[in-house]
């Protein structure tokens, strides 16, 4: 029995290390028990099966857990300089937190548009985190996700009514 398991751990770690040395900027590997991951350059081990994507909710005035993130909401008055803070004064509407879509598209202020998933390529976001990234979309589509910004045609004017939103990594 010895020699079996020593077998199927060199077997493991020659696995590993073709997944360290791939080309790929990505990769993933399941073993018994265990996922291996490379990002950028960076090898996890996590236990097998992952997280589920959490469900879709309302974003409502108040503080709100999604998945492993914070995210507060407070009605105000969109302040001069408010671009500048660390969350995002958005126009009042009916906002939904929830994972990407495919084909959801953000336009960053002063920058074209783009489709999140490009955005999330670009700042390198692993590819098995990036679902699990929120997204605050409202009636015309993404107004925000967190890591990437809000999307430019949401943002509220200062003095107009707004929903300051701020979203954080939780513990």
């Amino acid at each position: 029995a010895a020699q079996v398991g020593g077998s199927l751990w060199a077997v493991h770690l020659e696995q590993v290390l073709r997944l360290a040395r791939g080309e790929r900027p990505s990769g993933a590997l399941d073993l018994a028990g265990c996922t291996v991951r490379r990002s950028w350059g960076e090898l996890s081990f996590a236990p097998a099966g992952g997280d589920t994507v959490p469900t879709p909710m309302p974003l409502t005035p108040g503080d709100h857990c999604w998945g492993g993130w914070k995210i507060q909401c407070r009605e105000g008055i969109c302040p001069p300089g408010g671009e500048r803070g660390p969350g995002y004064w958005l126009r009042p509407g009916e906002y939904t937190v929830r994972a990407r879509r495919t084909g959801d598209v953000i336009r960053l202020p002063g920058r074209p548009a783009k489709t999140l998933k490009k955005l999330m390529i670009e700042r390198k976001i692993p590819a098995h985190l990036r679902d699990f990234l929120p997204v605050v979309a409202g009636a015309r589509g993404v107004a925000a996700a967190a890591g990437i910004g809000p999307h430019q045609g949401a943002l509220a004017r200062p003095g107009e009514s707004a929903l300051y939103i701020i979203i954080e990594k939780g513990d």
